[in-house]
């Protein structure tokens, strides 16, 4: 009866967060005209803005690492998602059924962006935006405690996909857990 509840509840949320993610990507009205800035600010900025989490303990940080160029198809977007963990059991499925929602709902609010919005397309042109986001999925109360990463489309909770994705973001300048590496 509970795995029903839980399932019942996570369609619902999936549902719900579906329309966010498609609102995101709209382009507002007197927004400052794309010419003014780089791409890598305009980039930085755009998802910054529209993939960053909106409730009072879980919340995103953000970062767009451009390696060589913003056109580059080896530049990375690395979100760390974080999750409150306060009375939940981390190792759980309901957790992790969790970080595989929210993971879906940010790979496919990152996706849609690259369809519905032609000016993201032009500064960044991806064929396969997914292996260009990287989401490392830390606890709120241990940030340093990686829980999972989504890398090229893929959430995973395998160690050797964690060091994967750790050396794919230093690759391209990144910080992955408060080293200066």
């Amino acid at each position: 009866m509970v795995a029903v509840q839980i399932k019942r509840l996570l369609f619902l949320l999936a549902f719900t967060l579906l329309p966010v993610a498609a609102l995101v990507c709209i382009d507002p009205p007197g927004a400052i005209p794309a010419e003014n800035v780089t791409n890598e600010e305009f980039l930085q900025l755009y998802f910054q803005l529209s993939l960053h989490d909106h409730g009072p303990r879980d919340f995103n940080i953000v970062q767009f690492y451009p390696n060589a160029g913003v056109v580059d198809e080896n530049a990375v977007l690395f979100i760390i998602k974080a999750f409150d963990d306060e009375g939940i059991r981390p190792e759980g499925d309901g957790f992790k059924s969790i970080i595989r929602l929210r993971s879906k709902t940010l790979l496919m609010g990152f996706e849609s962006c690259f369809i519905s919005l032609p000016t993201l397309h032009k500064r960044w042109p991806l064929n396969k935006p997914e292996a260009n986001l990287i989401i490392r999925h830390v606890r709120l109360s241990n940030p340093r405690d990686t829980l999972a990463v989504t890398i090229d489309g893929v959430i995973s909770f395998n160690p050797s996909d964690f060091k994967r994705a750790a050396q794919r973001v230093k690759k391209v300048g990144g910080v992955w857990d408060g080293d200066t590496n």
